[in-house]
Parts: structure tokens; C-alpha cells; sequence
């Protein structure tokens, strides 16, 4: 099991020990994603920035380009609510 880290929310003008945990964590801009292994350590980080984070459970560990490949679109565009067949 892994745990789904999003930031969403900034760090600005939150105290220094706040901005220590978030970077630990390697996270530091809006929507950035990580995922960790199921451990007490990273729970006890993840509880310090709970304000400022969403944690989702992940079955399986997704690398950076696996989370840039789900983010890609389809290439070409399709035309929604459109009256014609």
C-alpha cells in the first residue's frame, strides 16, 4: 500500500517548520504528487501538513512519468454537446 501525497495549497506565509516538511516530502508547488510506502515516519510528516496536502490510498507506486503519462490528452479534439450526428 502507498500513500497518494497532492499538495494543494501554497506554502507561503506558512512558518518555516511547516515549509521543512513539505519539502522533506519533496513537494513545493500546487498540485505536485508524490508517493510513499505505508510507514509510521511519513504518517507523522503527512499529519504536520495535513492543511495543506490530500492523501488518497494507492494500491500500486506510480513513477514521474507514469504520472505524466496519465495526465497527457488525446491528441486531436472532439466537439462536446454538439446538435449533429
Amino acid at each position: 500500500m502507498f500513500y497518494k501525497v497532492t499538495q494543494v495549497r501554497s506554502i507561503l506565509r506558512m512558518p518555516w517548520r511547516t515549509r521543512d516538511v513539505l519539502k522533506t516530502l519533496g513537494l513545493g508547488k500546487v498540485g505536485s504528487q508524490k508517493y510513499y510506502k505505508v510507514s509510521p515516519g511519513i504518517a507523522g510528516q503527512l499529519y504536520k501538513v495535513k492543511e495543506l496536502v490530500n492523501v488518497e490510498m494507492a494500491d500500486q507506486y506510480k513513477s514521474k512519468a507514469q504520472i505524466k503519462a496519465d495526465r497527457k490528452t488525446e491528441p486531436g479534439f472532439s466537439v462536446v454537446g454538439s446538435k449533429r450526428a
